[in-house]
Parts: structure tokens; sequence; C-alpha cells
């Protein structure tokens, strides 16, 4: 396949890619020929890349000049515009979301004339938005995971590199697939699956080095290896790939899908804690919860047993469960209570927050 401009197509000219928007409806399908009415409608809904049929499957040298370009800079563009979204849903403690954009955005501007991430990041662009925000999310959660846990400079980049292109693997995947998702057969979501080997092949080919590589393949291995595709378990599954998979989960669960709606931020973690030694490995869910910060102290919440209190304190590791003061107790008189020790407790939502600087 090669990339061409939406304005450059021609009925000979077959898509090699099916186009999405950002509901994950098909806009076009793989195969159809690029006739005026198909530019037309890809010009209406700001599609100005595809893929068409002919070339060397992912080689960076059928990515034009003029198409990388604009690649690398919306992918610039929108991490600045998913930092953004992040910083606003408040999950995050500010200087580690601070210092995981910083990351990535380094990353990225050293990547314009890097044809082998712009090839693999071009292929994410093609599918829909929705995937591509998702990657920029991933890598920053990614990053401030592995600063979290103390990696150097060269481990992060591959982990942000990783984090970016795990999902590349989908743009061959058969379009069908795509759109009824979570109602697949079992030879469906084996096809389905396959996007992770895909992927792998694509980034090797590409170039891109052992942990990207990895972090391709095993994102969706589990730590007691229940997952796929080779049920790795453990210190199997390379660093980069766990720190990957928690990202990759965690950032689903706080965000809609075509199937289900965003979770609380609250949910998603008591979500992700539940799988710490099982799913995910032990040491990047604690630092995940160090770099997470739900109530920041001075904050007035609701606790689902109707009483309004103040955030008065944290616990390491358990964000979800801050120590909290009621306000207007039957006596009269300020308590104080640990959530971590008051069985079906915790808060239901946050009434006043406090700003937190960055």
């Amino acid at each position: 396949m090669r990339v061409v401009q939406v304005e450059h197509l021609t009925p000979e000219m077959r898509l090699g890619l099916s186009i999405r928007l950002a509901n994950g409806l098909r806009l076009a399908a793989m195969g159809q020929p690029g006739d005026p009415e198909l530019v037309q409608r890809l010009r209406d809904h700001g599609v100005r890349v595809v893929y068409v049929q002919g070339g060397e499957t992912g080689d960076p040298a059928d990515l034009e000049p003029r198409v990388a370009l604009e690649t690398w800079s919306e992918a610039v563009t929108g991490l600045a515009r998913v930092a953004g979204e992040l910083h606003r849903a408040e999950v995050f403690r500010p200087g580690a979301l601070d210092a995981g954009h910083r990351g990535a955005r380094s990353l990225l501007l050293a990547q314009r004339r890097a044809r082998g991430v712009l090839a693999a990041l071009t292929r994410l662009r093609a599918l829909n938005s929705h995937v591509l925000d998702h990657s920029l999310r991933v890598m920053i959660i990614s990053l401030m995971v592995g600063q979290a846990l103390g990696w150097g400079r060269q481990q992060l980049r591959s982990l942000g590199l990783g984090g970016l292109l795990h999902d590349v693997g989908h743009s061959l995947v058969p379009a069908e697939l795509h759109d009824n998702p979570g109602a697949w057969s079992d030879d469906e979501f084996k096809a389905m699956q396959a996007h992770t080997k895909l992927g792998a092949d694509l980034l090797a080919e590409l170039g891109l080095g052992r942990p990207v590589v990895r972090a391709g393949l095993q994102h969706h291995e589990r730590w007691n290896g229940t997952g796929y595709l080779e049920g790795l378990a453990g210190p199997g599954i390379h660093p980069c790939a766990r720190v990957v998979t928690v990202a990759d989960a965690f950032d689903a669960l706080i965000h809609d899908r075509p199937y289900r709606p965003a979770f609380a931020p609250r949910e998603a973690l008591e979500l992700t804690m539940a799988e710490r030694g099982r799913g995910y490995d032990p040491a990047v869910v604690d630092a995940l919860l160090r770099c997470v910060r739900l109530y920041p102290v001075g904050s007035v919440v609701l606790l689902n047993v109707g009483a309004l209190a103040v955030v008065s304190g944290e616990n390491d590791g358990e964000p979800t469960r801050p120590v909290v003061r009621l306000l207007g107790s039957a006596s009269g008189a300020e308590e104080t209570v640990d959530l971590r020790h008051k069985a079906g407790w915790y808060v239901l939502n946050v009434v006043r927050r406090v700003p937190v600087s960055r």
C-alpha cells in the first residue's frame, strides 16, 4: 500500500484501508474506487490522506514527504489537545501529567524525519481520530508510569514509541470486525486478536526496535498468563509491554467506547487495582497510582452514605480512599474517617475541588 492525498485520488485507485469516523462508523470500505463522489465525501469529513492498494505494505519509501509532515504535525497538535483534556479530567497529579506530556512532546518532535515511525503513525491516522487520540494518550500515560518507575532516557524513548504505536496492527485487521465491536464469533475474535502479531511484524519491518515491537505484540498478555497471543506471564512479558498494557486499559476505562460509556475515575481505578498481581504487573499498577490524585486535600466530597466531608489526607497506594472529615455529624463534632477502614463507604462525587498548582 501507499499513501496519497485525497485530492490525488482517481477512479483507478482503490482504498487499501477502510476509513472510519471518530465514532467507529465506516465512511468508506477497503477496495472502494477513488471516484469523485468518494473524494467529496472524504473532504466533507476532513479526511486528507488515505492508503491505496499497490506498493509494498508498510514501506516507509511509499510515504510522500508532504503526507509525512502532515501526519507529524497532526500528531503534535493532537498531543497538546489530549494532554489538555487529561488535565481537565482531573485524574492525574498535574506535575506527573506535565512531565509525561513534556516527554511525549519531546519524543514526537524528534520523529519529524523518522520515516519508520511516521509510516506507522500514518496508518493510525488513516484509521480514525479516535484511534490516534487513544494512542497519544497511551503514550503520555505510559511515560508518566515509566518516569514513576525511575526508567532511564533510552527506556522511556522506547516506551513512548511503544505506547504510541501499540495498536498499529488494527490497520491490518479486516474492516468488518471494527464495525461490530464486542459481538464477534470465536473465529472473528481470533482474527481481531491477531492485530498484536500483525502490528508487531509491521513495527519490526519498519526497524523500530525490540521494545517497541514487544509492546505491539504483548500488550494484551496478562501477568497471570491469561492473555493473548502467547499466554506469557510475569517476567516473560517485556517491561515496555507491561506498562503499555496498564496505560492502554486505564485510558480505555476512562473514555467512552463504542459498546459502553466511560467509567468514573474512581471506578476505573478500582478495576485497575483489582487486577494488581492478576492481569497487571503489581509494580506498574503501584507506579500508576503514584501518578493519580482524585481528591486533593481540602476538596469537599459527597459520600455514598449521604454525608458531606472535607478531604483531610491521602492514602498512598489507595487514591480512591482518602481520609475525610465529616461535616454536620449528628454529635455536632467533626469526625475524621479513614475510608480505607470504613467498609462500604466511598466518595460518590466531588462537590468542590481545591485547585492544585502544577
